[in-house]
């Protein structure tokens, strides 16, 4: 695994919400560098000591109001002042609202892209940011291929050529939806929250020796293939060998750290013969009743212990008396 910093661009967060340019021409690589999201209804009235320049502001009714209830030539000012600003990411009027034309004119001189949203205020600041909020977790990379497999999220690893795309494929073919193959963006949300998805350039596509590239969702459909998933297991596959004795059981579950987090493993054995799709459904299965409180493992060993103790008291109550 290897650490990452990925940063979204104003083009990505246009894309992500839907926004509306209300100018040409702005630079839609613009990094942003801030996770917050603020309302510079401070800032309309002319106090700008506390103003945080480093954050996408969000101008909804109340801000427009404001201005509106203003000279011409007073709320002129402050949006000068406000764009003078150089560093602001971006400016998003919610609503569908029209910015005036001295708003887009200081805004185009400034650099500063902005934007119009059909949703309310609270609504875009909601999600904006959370988006942001996903952008600024801290990332790993991880080697392998995840899937979304009887709603558990689940990444499979293990050294090239053992069979996890293959493996994935087949997994699809059954219903399964995929989330990345080859590379897997792991991030934490929050500590216990891990989410993984697919690098933009590789959403949607697996590559399989013999066959190439292929477009999981153009050969099977839309409910092949989804975004991102939360994830609560990774299995990786090595090689079968007769020196290494495999866990029969499932009594102890083996966990390893993402981040901050510890997540379920399982080392799955593969030789010919074994159907490795079949079993990656099965453990995922047993995953979702862990989930619930079921582990057959340990309902196993109980049984088995009973079974013990009754063959036992059965053994000590058929003495002969040869008396």
């Amino acid at each position: 695994m290897s650490h990452t910093i990925e940063r979204m661009t104003v083009g990505e967060l246009q894309i992500t919400l839907g926004l509306t340019a209300l100018y040409e021409g702005f630079d839609d690589q613009r990094i942003i560098n801030d996770d917050s999201v603020s309302r510079p209804i401070l800032e309309m009235t002319g106090i700008f000591e506390y103003f945080n320049s480093t954050r996408v502001q969000v101008i909804g009714n109340q801000e427009m109001e404001l201005l509106d209830s203003l000279e011409p030539h007073v709320a002129e000012e402050r949006i000068s002042k406000l764009c003078s600003y150089t560093d602001i990411p971006a400016i998003v009027l919610s609503r569908s609202r029209q910015a005036p034309q001295y708003m887009i004119d200081r805004c185009r001189e400034s650099g500063i892209p902005l934007f119009s949203s059909a949703s309310i205020t609270t609504m875009l600041i909601a999600n904006l940011s959370r988006i942001l909020r996903e952008y600024f977790a801290p990332q790993t990379n991880m080697h392998g291929v995840m899937l979304d497999v009887k709603g558990i999220g689940v990444i499979i690893t293990g050294e090239s050529s053992i069979g996890k795309s293959e493996t994935a494929l087949e997994l699809v073919t059954r219903g399964n939806q995929l989330i990345s193959d080859d590379r897997v963006i792991v991030y934490e949300v929050e500590p216990g929250m891990l989410i993984g998805k697919a690098p933009r350039v590789l959403e949607r596509m697996m590559e399989i020796r013999g066959l190439g590239i292929v477009d999981i969702m153009t050969m099977y459909g839309a409910g092949s293939f989804r975004q991102k998933k939360s994830l609560s297991l990774v299995i990786q596959l090595v090689e079968w060998t007769k020196q290494i004795d495999y866990d029969r059981i499932g009594l102890q579950t083996q966990q390893m750290q993402i981040l901050n987090t510890m997540v379920d493993r399982i080392i799955l054995p593969v030789r010919p013969g074994r159907n490795t799709a079949t079993l990656i459904e099965s453990a995922a299965l047993n995953q979702k009743l862990r989930r619930l409180g079921i582990n057959s493992a340990e309902a196993f060993i109980e049984r088995l212990s009973q079974s013990i103790s009754q063959s036992e008291i059965g053994e000590e109550g058929t003495g002969v008396d040869n008396e």
